[in-house]
């Protein structure tokens, strides 16, 4: 939940404030892939951050016009534990 992570996030040294500004971004998250990519474009992310949204919409233009692209969803708030995931998080639903 929002305390754990949280609390993860100052165990980590991340200052309160920014992760009260994190949390707050999860927060708003859109269930819309394409508002929520505009949504994240225009938060203050800095130069990796904006890598970072290039690189998944480049991911989400290339599935574009495949079968499964209506299946991808973005969801910012998924998140899996911060010591052993680097990456994107993949899930499937069957």
């Amino acid at each position: 939940g929002v305390e754990g992570v949280a609390s993860e996030l100052a165990e980590r040294g991340v200052p309160s404030q920014a992760a009260s500004t994190l949390l707050g971004w999860v927060s708003e998250a859109s269930s819309d892939t394409q508002a929520e990519l505009a949504r994240l474009s225009a938060l203050p992310l800095g130069e990796r951050g904006a890598q970072a949204i290039a690189a998944l919409t480049e991911l989400l233009e290339l599935l574009d016009g495949d079968l499964a692209a209506s299946h991808v969803r973005v969801r910012i708030a998924l998140a899996r534990g911060l010591s052993y995931y680097t990456g994107a998080i993949f899930e499937i639903v069957v």
